[in-house]
């Protein structure tokens, strides 16, 4: 539901619906923000009472969504991944919530702001028109300081959304024990959020290095989550006086990748380190802003390929893995590009991964099948 931004700032500024564009947004708009009370507030979203307008509001947002296929921007191997990805997760949220699963439809409604945030990154401006129709909202409309922590930052409103994360740590951190793992959790969400903003879209370390610094004082917060925090917070000293350029060249990407990523390799992986959590937020925002570019070549896929396997690690993927629709994305439109095979091997990878368990590998049999046909693609 919260694609709803995605879809204004990218798809209805084409001329893709009968009415006006300024009609359209008006009326998502009107959606989203009808949508909030039910987003924040799981008891009110199980309400028989209720069901019909949010079914009403999901039905709207996903016919204006499938009416976007043709846009000229979703031709673009960067934003079709997502487009095919959401598609999907918002059809599984609706039968989820027609077949009476409701908490997994909420908890799958809610997740999608992650999906839409890969996106909405790459994208330049927005609509004032839907801007000024969500600024109605009011910070007491949500449940928690997390929630329109969200909202904010979905709407790039970045810099008060970190002060709700900063503002939901602190509530949290008050409250926790040095065992309470499930605090742990609620932290560590926000600060990856609030990493993002100071690394990724805006690049200022020093200010995620405020946030570090504040959230280590209190000594109720875990071992392991101290550990860390510490971690980022070390590996960030040698990034205070680096530069990022407001335009990433093609020359900037490979150096980059060249100095900053392949030495986090090992054996053509990156371990899962918490100490290289900092360089992936920071390569994801490189990635974004190269994508953002006019681009239509090889190097394409290498942004996307980085960017893949960054929000792979960063673990912003949830019900969905958006990094395997970019991995294929990269397979299917740069098969002769030199690391459209480091694409599959990835792709490949997470795929027998996700399918081992006690009993040994088991992957279906269609699944087994659209892996040899995209490996076909580059091994023609």
């Amino acid at each position: 539901m919260k694609f709803v931004l995605f879809i204004v700032a990218t798809l209805l500024s084409a001329n893709i619906f009968a009415k006006t564009e300024k009609e359209v947004m008006q009326e998502v708009a009107q959606s989203f923000v009808k949508l909030i009370p039910y987003m924040s507030n799981v008891k009110k979203f199980k309400e028989k009472e209720n069901e019909k307008e949010i079914k009403d509001r999901l039905q709207f947002i996903l016919k204006a969504f499938k009416s976007s296929g043709h846009a000229g921007k979703f031709t673009k191997t960067e934003f079709k991944a997502t487009y095919n990805v959401m598609i999907e997760h918002l059809d599984e949220t609706i039968e989820s919530f027609d077949t009476n699963h409701k908490v997994f439809a909420y908890k799958k409604l809610r997740s999608t702001g992650q999906l839409c945030m890969s996106c909405h990154n790459m994208i330049s401006g927005g609509s004032r028109s839907f801007v000024k129709e969500v600024s109605k909202v009011k910070a007491t409309d949500f449940t928690t300081a997390y929630d329109h922590a969200e909202f904010l930052y979905l709407i790039k409103d970045y810099r008060k959304a970190e002060r709700e994360y900063r503002k939901w740590t602190d509530f949290v951190a008050a409250k926790m024990t040095s065992k309470n793992t499930l605090a742990d959790d609620m932290i560590f969400k926000a600060a990856i959020k609030v990493m993002a903003i100071n690394l990724a879209i805006y690049y200022t370390p020093k200010k995620a290095r405020q946030y570090l610094d504040r959230t280590l004082t209190n000594k109720n917060i875990t071992p392991a989550l101290r550990q860390e925090f510490k971690d980022w917070n070390d590996s960030l000293i040698p990034w205070m006086n680096w530069k990022r350029p407001s335009t990433i060249s093609k020359k900037f990407l490979t150096d980059f990748i060249k100095t900053k990523l392949t030495p986090l390799e090992n054996e053509g992986e990156i371990l899962a380190d918490s100490k290289n959590l900092p360089v992936l937020i920071i390569a994801r925002g490189v990635m974004d802003k190269y994508l953002k570019s006019s681009v239509s070549d090889d190097s394409v896929a290498l942004a996307m390929y980085w960017k893949a396997v960054s929000e792979r690690l960063i673990g912003f993927s949830y019900f969905y893995s958006l990094a395997d629709m970019q991995l294929r994305a990269c397979i299917t439109d740069y098969p002769k590009s030199k690391v459209a095979k480091k694409c599959y091997q990835e792709l490949e990878k997470q795929m027998v991964l996700g399918y081992s368990g006690s009993a040994g590998i088991n992957i279906p049999k269609d699944v087994q099948e659209d892996l040899s046909k995209l490996k076909s693609l580059i091994s023609q």
